[in-house]
């Protein structure tokens, strides 16, 4: 655990030592934000009955796994009838999934360019991406902008941004490291 975290870490302090890979990964660094951003704007643009029918089975699955872990029992019936309620909520979780993995993909670079606050400029461009998404949903059909999804999703990039910050923290301790509080 430890160790394979220090070894990563020393691995990219070795290709970040030299100016060549430090260009490099500073290059590189915003494209995983980049992917997810495209992926929430993929999702974002499906109308509302294909984005539930995709969404359905996921929810319906889960809903089978407690059933079986729990040894629960349910009927068919009671599973769909499940999966139905639970469904609105499996949907939210994804949103503040999406938003906490955008967070913590752009807290990450921000840190490697030297952005001061780097969990709040994470934030703050979360909040105006899923105003933005919120907005861009207005155009796909059966949708609609919701002020509580954005909420939702900032709430998600907030839980991003604990753990990615945690993890930092994590990587910091066991490489001796300090950082100053605009780093935070």
């Amino acid at each position: 655990g430890s160790r394979m975290m220090n070894d990563i870490r020393k691995k990219i302090l070795q290709i970040s030592s030299s100016r060549s890979g430090r260009a490099a990964l500073m290059a590189l660094s915003f494209v995983p934000a980049l992917a997810v951003m495209g992926l929430i704007f993929f999702f974002s643009s499906q109308n509302a009955a294909l984005s539930s029918n995709l969404s359905y089975p996921v929810t319906a699955g889960l809903v089978g796994v407690i059933d079986r872990i729990f040894s629960l029992g349910l009927s068919g019936a009671e599973l769909a009838a499940a999966s139905e309620i639970y469904h609105s909520l499996v949907r939210k979780l994804a949103h503040m999934t999406e938003y906490a993995v955008l967070a913590a993909a752009l807290y990450f670079p921000l840190r490697l360019w030297r952005i001061p606050r780097p969990c709040l400029g994470a934030w703050c461009f979360c909040l105006f991406y899923a105003a933005l998404d919120e907005f861009h949903q207005r155009f796909s059909f059966g949708r609609s902008p919701s002020f509580r999804d954005v909420c939702i999703d900032v709430s998600g990039a907030l839980i991003g941004l604990l753990l990615a910050a945690a993890l930092s923290a994590l990587f910091r301790r066991l490489g001796g490291g300090t950082r100053s509080r605009s780093e935070i």
